[in-house]
């Protein structure tokens, strides 16, 4: 069971990440 919060974590925080590096590439 912990696992699988480990691993919702983890595609959350990547999911995250990618939108912050889209918005700011969209930025400049």
């Amino acid at each position: 069971m912990y696992f699988y919060y480990y691993y919702y974590y983890y595609i959350v925080v990547v999911v995250v990440v990618v939108v912050v590096v889209i918005i700011i590439t969209k930025q400049r």
